[in-house]
């Protein structure tokens, strides 16, 4: 009887839920709406939140946004208006406009009428879209934007295009920053990769690659000729490549940008760029150890290692003549933070993370520029989690008493369920 009873319980709380989720399709989580036709997105826009259209809607009333904060994600999709005045009149609510679509932006077209009457301008701003009416007053450009005079909104095919921060492509290096050279050495290829992050990865006939050498920040300004002692890169024609011929002992950074000669997606930047290490260690046969192989660390608490540079000869080099740095890439990292006090080497990480660091040991401040490299070696941090259990002793085959314990505390477990099967058989 007992069971009936849960059964019938059961199947009826399932139907509820079944009839509650029916009534609540349009709603993906709580604050996010769907919207598929004009009629409904007023009434989205009353409610706040973040409005992701999932067809092209038409309409000729105005939308009225306030007492809400509210993101409308065109997610690809076209919004025609055929309305006089401008399609949102923002109040005391807020709008932003974005399109977090991986493909082609979606569009707003109000036949040139003004996209907004906001009575404040960050009331109203667009992240990323296709317009017919002017939109440069609505976009706020981010600082790096600025710092980088990278052109927010372009004009194609007679729309504004504003490409915001959405950024289709990543542009990497294989062998990844840094790349490590030795002095009169031979050159190093760099294969360089414009891809989406689902892999989707452009032709070499699609961009077009620049290659300039400049200083690293631990070296010394940006842009010295002392740069160009250290080494030269060059692209290789028709290729997706770059060169570097190690030319003096130092550190340079090598600064490679591509331009996307074909673009169909006006909406999406055309410039990317990324930096990668140059290490031209010198040829004369120094070798630099760490006092462990690997670095283990738990959250939160400092693990430190000790580094010995020696010469060629296998002497050991005093600490006044060389100093120790970090790979750029690491110095300013808020994961794995690595701090150097002469030969010491200290790193605190914020959780359990696998990281690894090239160090460098260079000339000291003072010896001239380019400063020599005389080796860069990489250190292994890994969580003390990780770190491989030391071989248990004791006697008799090699068992530990723990381990002869657990033997026969799992004989006994197997004996009383045993027994509690023979009673139940009964």
């Amino acid at each position: 009887m007992y069971r009936k009873i849960a059964f019938f319980i059961f199947m009826l709380t399932a139907v509820f839920m079944l009839q509650t989720g029916s009534c609540s399709a349009d709603i993906i989580e709580y604050g996010t709406h769907t919207v598929k036709a004009w009629s409904e997105l007023q009434a989205a826009v009353d409610q706040g939140g973040t409005i992701i259209l999932t067809a092209d809607i038409s309409g000729s009333s105005q939308i009225t946004v306030s007492q809400r904060d509210t993101t409308l994600d065109l997610n690809g999709h076209t919004v025609s208006y055929s309305g006089a005045g401008p399609l949102f009149k923002v109040d005391t609510g807020s709008l932003v406009i974005r399109d977090d679509n991986d493909g082609e932006c979606g569009k707003i077209l109000t036949n040139r009428v003004a996209i907004a009457d906001a009575s404040m301008k960050d009331l109203f701003t667009i992240d990323r879209g296709a317009f017919d009416s002017d939109p440069r007053k609505y976009v706020v450009p981010t600082e790096a934007e600025k710092e980088a005079h990278i052109e927010t909104i372009t004009s194609s095919d007679g729309l504004w295009y504003v490409r915001g921060d959405k950024v289709p492509y990543e542009l990497s290096t294989e062998p990844q920053s840094p790349l490590i050279l030795t002095e009169g050495g031979d050159p190093a290829a760099m294969r360089i990769m414009l891809g989406t992050e689902s892999g989707r990865m452009l032709e070499a006939s699609q961009y077009s690659l620049n290659a300039v050498i400049n200083k690293t920040d631990d070296a010394g300004e940006a842009g010295t000729d002392e740069a160009a002692e250290v080494c030269s890169a060059a692209v290789a024609s028709g290729d997706n490549a770059v060169t570097v011929t190690p030319l003096a002992s130092g550190l340079a950074l090598c600064t490679i940008s591509a331009q996307i000669t074909d673009s169909s997606n006006p909406s999406y930047r055309t410039e990317y760029a990324t930096d990668v290490e140059i290490a031209v260690e010198s040829g004369a046969g120094y070798t630099l150890t760490f006092s462990a192989d690997t670095v283990w660390t738990v959250p939160n608490a400092p693990a430190a290692v000790t580094a010995t540079l020696r010469n060629a000869d296998g002497e050991i080099v005093p600490e006044s003549e060389y100093m120790l740095s970090v790979e750029n890439s690491m110095a300013d990292d808020d994961d794995t933070k690595i701090e150097i006090n002469g030969s010491v080497i200290t790193v605190t990480q914020t959780d359990d993370w696998d990281a690894e660091a090239v160090i460098y040991a260079t000339a000291p401040d003072g010896a001239g520029e380019p400063r020599t490299l005389y080796k860069a070696e990489t250190l292994v941090i890994r969580p003390e989690s990780e770190r491989p259990a030391a071989p248990s002793g004791g006697s008799g085959g090699g068992c530990s008493a723990f381990g002869g314990t657990a033997a026969l505390f799992a004989a006994a477990a197997l004996f009383a369920a045993l027994r509690l099967k023979g009673r139940n058989r009964q």
